[in-house]
């Protein structure tokens, strides 16, 4: 078999892992699929999917919205339970690349990714969405009130996974602290405030693995104050999933709905 005449080109018969092999060390999901190799986080048979799945009773014939899809793990698991479309806005352009494979070897039909900032596109659409997910994208926010504030204008029930600053879990010495600047400011947007803690993301941006957010840093957000910012806009909250353990600091996951 004579080589390809450069590396715009492959050989060999069409298959799956071609096109994985396109980004071939840049996947984070494992795909579910005999034989093929990617990443190793099960993002298309993820426990958080699973419970939220469970806990609503599926998804028969809604919509969804879906913040920062990454490799459309989530974004599989949503139509699999039965969701009649999801929109997927992701930034990140490998990430994006990413979805539209994974789309293509898992089926996925109901599915639409767009590429673009979904902060902006939260500030200009006047569609409403009967689900959200937010999973992984809250603490690369920069200015997450807005984020907030918009997500709750769109839907009535949202699935948010985070990282949260939390003293108790995570206090002063602690490792996971060290990308912190230290830097505490108060917002408020519509008579309602939330604390941001600022963080850097050291050197990390120059890699083209890089997954966090668009700009040099972001915020996070104590916890009890984001449940309390969701219950002002009328959502009851359920945390789930609270790992104060966890490697890059406290996560936890916030289903509301109202």
């Amino acid at each position: 078999m004579e080589a390809p005449i450069n590396d715009n080109y492959v050989s060999g018969a069409p298959s799956d892992q071609l096109a994985i092999d396109l980004f071939r060390t840049s996947w984070i999901s494992q795909i579910p699929r005999p034989g093929l190799e990617a990443g190793t986080v099960p993002l298309f048979e993820d426990a958080r999917i699973d419970w939220l799945v469970q806990h609503r009773g599926g998804f028969d014939g809604q919509s969804v919205l879906e913040l920062g899809p990454l490799e459309g793990g989530h974004t599989y698991m949503l139509e699999k339970a039965g969701a009649a479309s999801i929109l997927g806005i992701e930034a990140n352009t490998l990430a994006y690349m990413k979805c539209l494979i994974a789309k293509e070897i898992m089926g996925t039909r109901n599915s639409r990714f767009l590429l673009g900032d979904f902060d902006d596109y939260l500030d200009q659409t006047t569609e409403r969405f009967d689900f959200l997910l937010a999973s992984g994208v809250l603490y690369h926010m920069v200015d997450p009130i807005r984020t907030l504030t918009n997500m709750a204008r769109v839907t009535d029930e949202m699935f948010i996974w985070s990282h949260f600053f939390d003293d108790r879990a995570m206090p002063e010495g602690d490792p996971r602290r060290a990308l912190f600047t230290g830097e505490t400011i108060v917002r408020e947007r519509d008579g309602k405030s939330l604390t941001y803690r600022l963080r850097g993301y050291g050197d990390s941006t120059v890699y083209s693995s890089f997954i966090g957010g668009i700009s040099p840093g972001s915020v996070w957000l104590e916890k009890g104050e984001t449940i309390a910012f969701l219950e002002s806009h009328g959502f009851a909250v359920t945390p789930s999933f609270e790992h104060d353990d966890h490697p890059h600091g406290p996560a936890a996951c916030l289903y509301a709905r109202r």
